[in-house]
């Protein structure tokens, strides 16, 4: 007697509930037994939800590597799309079960050498593959509906986050998992008020920290850095999540081929669509938008100023010194006689370019003194640093008079207008006088509304100068403390609060500078120019450039290397 096999697959989890893959079971069954051929339940393969658009099948790789220790003479398929959504994957199996000797039936379609019955099969072939693209356009085209009316279509929800199912009244939303919102709280607030790094926050969630005990991931066993830097990361997290963000880089291989079975490791490598493919969704929110926004710039300080694997030597200016030719962040560098220096990465034995770069290396010990004492001078002077943020702004501050007398000119011309319409009605005037007179009223109204939209604005633009200079203010006597006999260490927290980047080029350092303000850490750019004469350094005024001025500090005879 000869031994069969049967194959069954269904695409979805819900064909699955449905029964169709029994009915398809079924069906093969007794077809086998109506054919007196012996089927052995080893030899039953059988792919539970499982898509037909890829090869990459557990249960039809099992089958290919029966065919090939020739376990069975028959194959039986529903149908056969069911082996292969794709025409061309249908080929390559049906061509290797032919190669071993292994004769297929189809149940829904006899098939035999005649041409017309392959030919028939190969047309099959074709339209399983174009319905199945057209059930793949219309599944997108669903969920981006969806999506547009609001539902949450991630049945996967973030951390902290559970997900309500369709089935249920008010489905398919996200809602607040609150054991799991405290932990992410805390995540946030030991980012942005602690400034812990990612690893830090993690061996905290791990218990490794004394005081804190251990909290249970929601899958695996242990936190790690990368789990945490995705939290404080996902915008789902200050109330909107966003679908449609992400789609398949063509580009980026299908992967390594398996160890076990056939085919390849598919790898998710997905790159961001442009920013108006993005549909956001709404959903409750765990953290405040100024905690979130706060949270992303301790994560750009952290990746800027990581120590990496420096444990042994301290400088002052590491992670703010920037070639002025190649763009990259100079490193320090300490030598056997303790001179420090700070040099560009595409330089030395380490470079990996053709011509490498010929910045300037910059001394240490005559540079990082220079940069402290000019960053020192513009934060004791408080009027200094107002005269740069105020630098371009309009004098011409609107009065408070000026705008009430305004506005009560545009409720006069509103009077005499209803005055015309009421003569006009009563026929005292005719309508080409009516006319005329109107549209002299409504070009007065209009430049009468140009001018108060202008004194609006610089009625706004008073404020923010005052809210500013208060501000700034208040940030010179918070730090004050500090700039009087610092440690190296208070002196580089000083430094990298408000310094944002330093320009390296020949005999010349370019500072760009910022002023913290209330609300953001980096708020109100700010430049001044500083001019290095021997043995003293002094602030003297830059012209202005979009968008603020530029700071220089220009240090003669300064020691350098090629």
């Amino acid at each position: 007697m000869k031994r069969a096999a049967l194959y069954a697959r269904v695409s979805t989890g819900q064909q699955e509930e449905r029964g169709t893959i029994t009915s398809q079971v079924v069906a093969l069954r007794e077809r086998i037994v109506q054919d007196s051929y012996h089927l052995d339940p080893d030899h039953e393969f059988i792919d539970d939800g499982v898509s037909g658009a890829y090869l990459a099948r557990p249960e039809l790789d099992r089958l290919r590597d029966q065919v090939i220790a020739g376990d069975f003479e028959v194959l039986y398929v529903l149908s056969p799309d069911r082996l292969a959504r794709r025409y061309a994957h249908q080929c390559i199996v049906l061509e290797e079960l032919a190669r071993w000797g292994v004769a297929v039936v189809f149940l829904n379609q006899p098939v035999s050498d005649r041409p017309e019955d392959r030919m028939m099969v190969q047309m099959l072939g074709i339209l399983a593959e174009y319905e199945q693209e057209l059930i793949r356009d219309r599944a997108r085209r669903g969920r981006l509906y969806r999506a547009r009316q609001g539902q949450v279509l991630a049945t996967t929800p973030a951390y902290g986050y559970r997900y309500v199912s369709l089935n249920q009244p008010g489905g398919g939303r996200w809602e607040i998992n609150e054991a799991e919102a405290a932990i992410v709280r805390c995540i946030y607030r030991w980012c942005v008020e602690e400034q812990l790094s990612t690893h830090a926050i993690s061996r905290r969630l791990n218990g490794e920290e004394q005081g804190y005990e251990r909290v249970i991931p929601r899958r695996g066993q242990r936190w790690s850095y990368t789990t945490v830097n995705r939290i404080l990361k996902r915008p789902d997290y200050k109330g909107t999540a966003y679908y449609n963000r992400t789609r398949q880089d063509p580009d980026r291989p299908i992967g390594q081929p398996k160890i076990h079975g056939r085919g390849s490791l598919r790898i998710g490598g997905r790159i961001e669509r442009d920013r108006e493919e993005w549909i956001a969704v709404a959903v409750p929110q765990i953290v405040t938008v100024t905690v979130w926004d706060q949270a992303q710039v301790q994560l750009d300080l952290h990746r800027h100023f990581a120590a990496r694997n420096n444990k042994q030597h301290f400088y002052l200016l590491r992670g703010l010194l920037v070639c002025g030719q190649c763009s990259r962040t100079l490193v320090g560098r300490t030598y056997p006689n303790g001179t420090q220096r700070y040099c560009c990465t595409n330089q030395g034995s380490s470079c990996r370019l053709v011509e490498p770069c010929t910045g300037p290396r910059v001394d240490g010990n005559l540079a990082e003194p220079l940069v402290w004492q000019a960053i020192a001078e513009l934060l004791a002077d408080p009027q200094l640093i107002l005269n740069y943020c105020l630098t371009g702004q309009d004098e011409n501050i609107a009065m408070p008079h000026e705008l009430k007398r305004v506005r009560q000119e545009l409720r006069q011309i509103e009077s005499q207008k209803q005055r015309l319409l009421d003569a006009y009605l009563t026929e005292v005037i005719e309508l080409d006088e009516f006319e005329t007179r109107r549209q002299m009223l409504d070009q007065q109204a209009k430049a009468l509304e140009q001018r108060q939209a202008d004194l609006d604005q610089l009625a706004h633009q008073r404020a923010r100068q005052e809210a500013l200079t208060a501000n700034v203010m208040q940030f010179c006597e918070d730090i004050r403390s500090m700039l009087q006999s610092p440690t190296p260490q208070e002196q580089q927290e000083v430094l990298r609060l408000v310094v944002d980047h330093i320009l390296v080029e020949k005999e010349q350092l370019t500072i760009k500078h910022v002023i913290p303000l209330a609300g953001d850490r980096r708020l109100c750019t700010q430049h001044s120019a500083i001019s290095t004469l021997p043995g003293r350094a002094s602030l003297v005024t830059a012209g202005c450039e979009a968008p603020g001025t530029s700071v220089s500090l220009i240090l003669e005879g300064m020691a350098t290397e090629p």
